[in-house]
């Protein structure tokens, strides 16, 4: 049982690292525990699916800031626009 919890430990950590997954395959299939393997790679690759999801959502966010902020920019101008047009009719309807 130690030597599955210092594989669950170290198992994402060699994964990050790009090291050789080998001796954890070899451990898992001594122990005739494979399964146990295979669970432990799917939540390594949920957590990093998670993560790149979160990250793209971030992205995202920051997207739909920066838009907001470039329509905010576009109707203050088009604002400013829309009363020098109006200040210049009511001018020309005086005369």
């Amino acid at each position: 049982m130690v030597a599955t919890t210092t594989t669950t430990r170290s198992l994402p950590a060699t994964i990050s690292n790009g090291d050789d997954l080998s001796p954890f395959i070899r451990r898992a299939f001594a122990q005739s525990k494979p399964e146990a393997l295979l669970h432990n790679l799917r939540l390594f690759a949920r957590s990093k699916y998670f993560i790149r999801s979160v990250d793209d959502l971030h992205s995202l966010l920051f997207e739909a800031e920066t838009l907001k902020s470039s329509i905010s920019d576009s109707n203050s101008t088009s604002t400013m626009l829309l009363s020098a047009k109006q200040k210049d009719i009511q001018a020309r309807s005086i005369l």
